[in-house]
């Protein structure tokens, strides 16, 4: 009920094997080694437990398989029906390390694979991948992804292909003050073209929104219902705008019910002015 079956001792051994065993190349269905155990409730131990707490440079673990085609490197099996909200196939618990990388993946050399593949085809009320403990970040990130591609079309591509009610993405900052929800920056950057030859779209933007085929709805819809004295929509523009446009609204519609291209209803409104226009410095325009 205790104690070991078996032990080897080699406290002096410096290089070499404690323990090495070959298999031939005929081996299909076989194991080189097979742990099975009945046990039902393992605590404290383990079924197999590697113990190295005074290693601190090299490696514990090592699987090498250089000529892998279609195979697995590392299988990690259950058919297990009964996994509670503790249950865990992998479980890394490092909480005592400040610094480091926790898991490392390289590949420099795959073009045309995938780095890591998540299948959760029957997921409803759970979640893919969670991160949402963290309490003191400041100049850290919870998710950083970059690419230096020049031609990269689509770094980040999520589809909703089925999706008719909820929300795609959804960000909740019920404590910003000062910060931003979101910021899409050029930088130093200045290679926006226009439109070519009034052709519309050909140009650059930093924010698209495209809604070609649809007849209905509203496709951007600003909800200030509170606001008194801030702004729901700024443009600012410095001493260099010429032929530009800080607004360009355009329809070429030829029926003649539009009931108001553009269209302000301010009918509550019992003072102040409905449309302002400063132009302190004008002399000949309009």
């Amino acid at each position: 009920t205790a104690g070991s079956i078996a032990e080897i001792s080699a406290t002096d051994m410096t290089t070499g094997n404690l323990l090495k065993l070959t298999g031939g190349t005929g081996l299909t269905s076989g194991r080189l080694v097979h742990l099975e155990t009945e046990a039902t409730a393992i605590t404290t131990g383990a079924v197999f437990d590697i113990t190295a707490d005074k290693v601190t440079t090299g490696r514990i673990v090592r699987v090498s398989g250089n000529l892998l085609t279609s195979g697995n490197m590392v299988d990690l099996l259950s058919s297990s029906p009964n996994m509670d909200a503790d249950g865990k196939i992998i479980n890394i618990d490092v909480t005592a390390a400040t610094s480091g990388t926790i898991i490392d993946m390289k590949a420099p050399a795959l073009t045309l694979g995938t780095m890591m593949d998540i299948s959760a085809k029957a997921l409803t009320e759970g979640k893919v991948i969670d991160i949402t403990d963290n309490e003191d970040l400041t100049t850290g990130h919870l998710l950083h992804i970059k690419t230096t591609s020049a031609t990269a079309e689509k770094p980040i591509f999520i589809e909703y292909d089925s999706m008719n009610v909820g929300t795609g993405i959804k960000m909740d900052v019920p404590a910003l003050t000062t910060g931003h929800g979101m910021v899409i920056d050029s930088l130093n950057g200045n290679a926006l073209e226009n439109d070519g030859s009034g052709v519309y779209g050909t140009g650059g933007s930093l924010l698209t929104l495209k809604g070609t085929s649809q007849t209905s709805g509203t496709l951007l819809d600003i909800d200030a219902s509170d606001l008194s004295d801030g702004r729901a929509i700024r443009i600012q523009s410095l001493t260099t705008l010429t032929t530009g446009a800080l607004l360009d609204i355009k329809t070429s519609t030829t029926l003649g019910d539009a009931a108001g291209a553009i269209r302000i209803t301010a009918e509550e409104m019992q003072g102040g002015t409905g449309i302002k226009i400063k132009t302190r410095d004008l002399t000949t325009g309009k």
